[in-house]
């Protein structure tokens, strides 16, 4: 398993792509963050059989995630 794969290492990820048996990537593609060191955004740069979403944070509650949600649909809506 590979956790923050939006901000891996390109040996990690070859290191882990030559391995025979499953592999989950658990990353968000849109939090890269450390590109500035050399990390690569391994979401973008693999093939899956099987994706899944996030569905609950516990970062915080119900109020500020439907805020969230409404600004991100009016930004994809606004050019």
């Amino acid at each position: 398993m590979l956790d923050e794969a939006q901000d891996t290492n390109p040996v990690v990820l070859d290191i882990l792509q030559r391995q025979r048996g499953q592999l989950i990537y658990v990353g968000d593609r849109y939090q890269q963050i450390y590109e500035w060191r050399g990390a690569v955004n391994a979401m973008e740069s693999i093939d899956t059989d099987a994706s899944t979403y996030l569905t609950t944070s516990f970062r915080f509650g119900d109020a500020i995630a439907e805020l969230a949600t409404k600004m991100l649909v009016k930004r994809r809506v606004s050019p």
